[in-house]
């Protein structure tokens, strides 16, 4: 029984340093493919046909940005917000990941007639790619990863823009130094995205992405205690590139 009870302090206490621990991972921003197409059943024999492709971002932890606020007597700081896999959301505030569109659940194959059924692929980018091979549509059996017929697969290809966020040029950045409470940000790079299939354009978009641009130190003074009264910064991050998105005081 005495060893029952420590298990389940042993797992509170886990939970509970979890809960308050100091540590936060910016994040690398991936690109998340939905493609619909639509089913047709006839004489037991199925075909299939494009309709639709849409994309959108979202974050991941980056393993190489892995820091650790300082939360002590001499800093304002209190608590950190984070997601569930640890990427930084806010600082004195609470808040919650965007939520973002997910696939309709896979549908049985209907016995005659049509439908519509989404697929989806997911790629973290890195650096310039061309012409990178997504998926490809096969008539008879579907949406499969990889290359297939050309005039039958999706290609992406992705150009770094060499253009960093700049958050409006009013945070002072860059000055870690003594007494940082090292709360760091990313300045993501911004890249175009280009979706082809075969050799026709589909769709070209362009978003920022946390691997790209570089990641910058807070000033002290947003959260060092000074002699006199100090006024308290609250921080809202973008867990999916990095970047600020409020930083305001109290």
């Amino acid at each position: 029984m005495k060893r029952t009870i420590l298990s389940v302090f042993a797992v509170l206490f886990t939970i509970g340093a979890m809960a308050q621990s100091n540590d936060y991972y910016l994040p690398k921003t991936g690109i998340s493919f939905i493609f619909e197409v639509q089913r047709e059943v006839k004489d037991d024999a199925v075909d299939y046909g494009f309709i639709s492709v849409r994309s959108q971002s979202y974050g991941i932890p980056d393993e190489t940005k892995h820091y650790e606020a300082v939360i002590d007597k001499n800093h304002t700081i209190k608590y950190l917000s984070k997601t569930a896999d640890g990427r930084l959301i806010g600082v004195n505030i609470d808040g919650s990941e965007d939520k973002i569109d997910a696939p309709k659940p896979y549908k049985e194959l209907p016995k005659a007639g049509k439908d519509t059924i989404e697929v989806e692929f997911k790629y973290l980018p890195n650096g310039d790619v061309t012409r990178y091979p997504i998926c490809h549509l096969s008539e008879k059996q579907g949406v499969l990863s990889g290359e297939g017929v050309a005039d039958s697969t999706y290609y992406i290809s992705i150009k770094d823009e060499k253009e960093v966020y700049d958050p409006q040029a009013t945070v002072p950045l860059n000055k870690a130094g003594k007494d940082n409470a090292n709360i760091l940000v990313n300045l993501p790079g911004k890249i175009t995205l280009t979706i082809e299939k075969g050799k026709r354009l589909v769709a070209k978009h362009e978003f920022y992405a946390g691997q790209y641009g570089r990641v910058e130190a807070l000033d002290k003074q947003y959260f060092l205690k000074g002699k006199k009264k100090s006024p308290k910064y609250t921080l809202e991050v973008n867990p999916k590139t990095g970047e600020i998105k409020l930083l305001k005081s109290n």
